[in-house]
């Protein structure tokens, strides 16, 4: 998944756009394009921006595991 941040006049970031590909991201944000930002994962699936498709998270979204995912306790 390719990801567009979206910041305030500070620097932060404050929201953040999904897509399937580069080329998807690339033609929404247009000149905004803030160079590549893809190979990243999402616990669950998300929508691309642009086309409208399905991007598969690491969880389906009914919960199933799709992929083994290994958490370390805070305790």
């Amino acid at each position: 998944m390719n990801l567009h941040f979206i910041e305030d006049e500070s620097g932060d970031v404050i929201d953040q756009f999904e897509f399937c590909s580069d080329f998807c991201h690339r033609d929404y944000v247009g000149e905004n394009y803030a160079g590549w930002n893809g190979c990243n994962e999402s616990e669950f699936g998300t929508t691309c921006q642009n086309c409208g498709s399905r991007i598969p998270g690491e969880c389906s979204d009914d919960g199933e595991s799709g992929q083994t995912v290994n958490l370390v306790p805070l305790a």
